[in-house]
């Protein structure tokens, strides 16, 4: 249909960014209701690793699905929805970007486990938009040399990504999707952990029934987004390496404001958690 278009002699332009100007904006009271929900999340989110703490203190088991259903929980109790459960993965399962946590058969949680939990909730309603973020933690004292170097190098693509998103706005010039994707990768792949990226670095928040939304992703991996960077719009930060003994994400939620450009709605992890 395209090409037959272009055969009249007609310019063909994308409406993509068209579309996320009018379905992927954040009202003001999303905003608000979305800063909110940030807050409650990332609270749930510290007593989490803090619950895995107390039952190693007093030598309980714990398991993946015992900390699943304990932040689901919590969700309930602080009038948050979510379409699906969080996710809490250890060592090996933590190098699966899209592990689904076992209700029969759940990996306990030991000493001296990594351990990687997903979580995403907002304030009921399709106008409203999901705080997702990713954390992880070592049930020790001092994480092992080869879990730091992994969690340093994607902490670094995050930071990264967010520079240049940050820096393309101060100096008023366009940034898209997949240019936010690649600086993240780049610095990943440099340290050597290039085969262990395994999905793109970020989607899209916008209001709707998913947690992924209509407007921008930070992809040059699985797609290239060519979209802009608009005011108003929304999307995570969330590079990954993932390899068989075990996997890093560090997820951050961005908002782009008209005035100040993007800021960080989230908390932003800079040391693996101690779980000890």
């Amino acid at each position: 249909t395209v090409e037959l278009v272009r055969s009249f002699g007609v310019e063909v332009s994308s409406s993509a960014d068209l579309i996320q100007s009018t379905i992927a904006l954040w009202s003001s009271a999303a905003v608000r209701l979305h800063v909110e929900a940030s807050c409650t999340v990332d609270r749930i989110k510290d007593e989490a690793f803090a619950r895995i703490r107390t039952a190693h203190a007093s030598s309980h088991t714990i398991t993946e699905f015992d900390v699943q259903s304990f932040i689901m929980e919590q969700f309930a109790a602080n009038g948050l929805e979510t379409p699906d459960p969080p996710i809490v993965a250890v060592n090996a399962h933590s190098g699966d970007p899209h592990f689904e946590v076992s209700r029969t058969n759940p990996a306990p949680i030991k000493p001296g486990d990594w351990v990687l939990i997903d979580l995403w909730a907002r304030k009921p309603g399709d106008e409203n938009i999901y705080r997702d973020v990713t954390w992880t933690g070592f049930c020790g004292k001092t994480v092992p040399a080869r879990h730091r170097e992994v969690f340093d190098a994607v902490v670094r693509g995050r930071d990264a990504s967010l520079a240049l998103a940050q820096s393309r706005w101060k100096e008023r010039r366009e940034v898209r999707g997949h240019e936010l994707d690649t600086a993240a990768r780049e610095v990943i792949v440099a340290a050597g952990l290039g085969q262990f990226v395994r999905h793109r670095t970020g989607h899209s928040l916008s209001q709707g029934p998913m947690v992924h939304g209509n407007g921008m992703n930070l992809d040059s991996l699985e797609t290239m987004d060519t979209r802009l960077m608009l005011p108003g719009i929304g999307f995570t930060i969330e590079p990954g390496a993932y390899l068989p003994e075990f996997g890093v994400r560090s997820e951050i939620n961005v908002y782009v404001d008209a005035e100040k450009g993007p800021i960080v709605t989230s908390g932003i992890q800079r040391e693996p958690i101690l779980i000890a």
